[in-house]
């Protein structure tokens, strides 16, 4: 695509490049000078159409290379759009991270505290049944000690019998009494 500039810009080009060419005098009819000024606007011709070609050469690269840049600027403005996208993403994990390791240390004091509750408790637990079978065998004691002396007291209820008998009764009445009281 031609615009004016660059048609300005190329008669600009023509008119300094054929001025420079030699001009003959018009009454001049050689042919030898014909020849050489035809030869010099034909190397100049193809000079410059060499010339324009290497423009239009230029000129597409140069279009091209914009339309690289371009395209390679709204590439980083994407990635640059997506590396903030990506760091605010860290940061709201890193938040989110260390919120969760703040209740990770809680919850571990108060799963700690809760274990050495449960140890105190089995400690007493331990304590009062150590203390129960104490007591019961204090119980026990006692209730030995309690048929004993129930054992005791039949006997002495037995023996003052047999010497109240023996008292009233006669020596033979003794002995049978005295043997049932062994058996009992």
């Amino acid at each position: 695509m031609v615009t004016s500039c660059d048609l300005f810009a190329f008669t600009s080009f023509q008119t300094m490049i054929y001025s420079w060419l030699p001009i003959m005098p018009p009454n001049t009819t050689h042919l030898d000078k014909v020849q050489t000024i035809t030869w010099a606007n034909a190397e100049a011709s193809s000079e410059l159409l060499q010339i324009e070609a290497e423009i239009e050469e230029i000129k597409r690269k140069k279009i091209q290379l914009e339309a690289d840049k371009q395209q390679r600027d709204a590439d980083l403005r994407i990635r640059s759009g997506e590396v903030q996208t990506l760091q605010k993403e860290y940061e709201a994990i890193s938040s989110t991270n260390q919120q969760l390791e703040r209740q990770r240390g809680e919850a571990q004091k108060k799963l700690d505290e809760l274990e050495d509750q449960k140890n105190r408790f089995h400690s007493e637990v331990v304590e009062i049944k150590e203390k129960c079978a104490a007591k019961q065998r204090d119980i026990d004691e006692l209730d030995q000690k309690l048929k004993q002396q129930d054992r005791l007291e039949k006997v002495h209820m037995i023996i003052l019998f047999i010497i109240i008998v023996n008292i009233v009764f006669s020596d033979s009445v003794f002995l049978y009494l005295s043997t049932f009281c062994f058996i009992i």
